[in-house]
């Protein structure tokens, strides 16, 4: 079976919003496990997929970066999902209708997912509340991708009552180019209490101001002032790339007061050998001058 959304979906990489809600409302319908009592197991599954496909296709930004990414882009993980959340929202109380009997997703447990979305089991229990980690990267670090380790402690409630406190090393890897504020979903890495589901740890990386760029999804825009004196000749700006080698470039001569040049194939990874732009933002510095020597100056003009 493909692992392809779109494939899942039965659309193409171009469909728009209404194409993939109508894809959704049909193979939901088809697949419901409510509706395959014979083939229950296979249908629960195929649902998952299409509820998966749909809740990263429907959304732009997950969709933005699947289609860049794929699945690493997503993290395999994204919190906070149930297809039955998604089911209802969709098709309100219609289900009940359609086969003579209400929804019947209260014995089901849907999971955040890893890899596959639910995690198995449908005994409905009440779940830890999350723990929230953010480890800060360098802009070097979103260009290169990330592989970071973390290490956690998490508290055990014991059946007697007492708490004992446990340790886990865990790594988390982002692909080059991932944007900011990407997050890993470690399922079931939390706290630990009686009665409750372990909750989950989600690892958010954010990004440390950079010194000479400023991100702007793959595209990188640099700053930089140059000299009136400079500016009326050919110019030659040297710039060190994230990937660690420095380039000069060519600024024309006779630069206007602002200008911008667009370098291509010099922002962030975007694929498999693709990349953004570098965008360069160049100001002019007009001296301060006597009114004598700027009359000088126009009288060689």
């Amino acid at each position: 079976m493909s692992s392809c959304y779109y494939d899942i979906l039965g659309v193409s990489s171009t469909a728009s919003e209404d194409e993939i809600k109508k894809a959704y409302k049909k193979l939901a319908l088809k697949y419901h496990p409510d509706k395959n009592t014979n083939n229950k197991e296979d249908a629960e599954k195929k649902f998952k997929e299409i509820s998966e496909a749909y809740h990263v296709l429907s959304d732009p930004n997950k969709r933005n970066r699947y289609d860049q990414f794929g699945k690493e882009g997503l993290n395999d993980n994204m919190p906070d999902f149930n297809p039955a959340d998604i089911f209802s929202q969709i098709f309100g109380s219609q289900f009940g209708n359609q086969f003579g009997g209400g929804v019947r997703f209260e014995n089901m447990q849907f999971n955040s997912f890893n890899g596959h979305p639910f995690g198995g089991g449908f005994q409905r229990r009440r779940k830890g509340e999350k723990i929230v980690k953010r480890i800060n990267c360098t802009l070097e670090d979103f260009y290169t991708g990330i592989t970071k380790k973390l290490k956690i402690t998490r508290s055990i409630e014991n059946e007697n009552g007492s708490t004992t406190q446990e340790s886990e090393v865990l790594e988390v890897q982002f692909p080059p180019g991932c944007p900011d504020q990407s997050y890993k979903v470690f399922p079931d890495k939390g706290d630990k209490k009686i009665g409750i589901e372990p909750s989950d740890i989600i690892v958010i990386i954010a990004q440390i101001a950079h010194k000479t760029f400023k991100r702007d999804g793959h595209d990188l825009h640099m700053f930089a002032s140059v000299p009136f004196k400079d500016s009326i000749v050919e110019m030659k700006l040297p710039v060190k790339l994230l990937n660690g080698s420095t380039v000069v470039y060519k600024i024309p001569q006779r630069t206007s007061f602002e200008s911008i040049h667009v370098v291509n194939d010099a922002g962030m990874p975007l694929g498999t050998n693709k990349f953004g732009r570098l965008i360069i933002h160049i100001t002019v510095e007009f001296p301060h001058l006597t009114t004598e020597q700027a009359h000088r100056i126009i009288s060689i003009m």
